[in-house]
């Protein structure tokens, strides 16, 4: 019967027959809508956390798999860094990184990254 009630599917084989069964059911109820909502939000925020962050999940795999292709590891990336750091101040800017990102030809849309 709690399973039956908790996801709804309401077969109707075990119903309560008297008037404290009915009250135990709709308390049965109300508990299983608070016991299912925590964790169906939980599973909602973490999709809404990866869509939000999907360019920049993409943007990462196509970035790593273009340097692993031409065969540049960890280290090499303080030097990639400062060879786009055209103003010197030690950050990309949204300019460096678009050109970082061109010359480098991950494959992105040009203002998705951006974004």
């Amino acid at each position: 019967l709690t399973i039956v009630t908790i996801t709804t599917v309401g077969y109707g084989d075990v119903t309560p027959e008297s008037t404290a069964g009915h009250l135990l059911v709709t308390f049965l109820i109300f508990l299983s809508v608070l016991y299912m909502a925590m964790p169906i939000g939980i599973i909602g925020n973490a999709f809404t956390q990866i869509w939000q962050d999907r360019d920049r999940i993409l943007l990462m795999i196509a970035t790593r798999e273009r340097l692993a292709q031409w065969g540049y590891t960890a280290r090499d990336m303080v030097k990639l860094f400062k060879h786009f750091n055209t103003d010197g101040d030690g950050e990309l800017s949204i300019h460096e990184f678009k050109t970082m990102m061109n010359e480098m030809q991950i494959g992105l849309f040009r203002e998705r990254p951006v974004e």
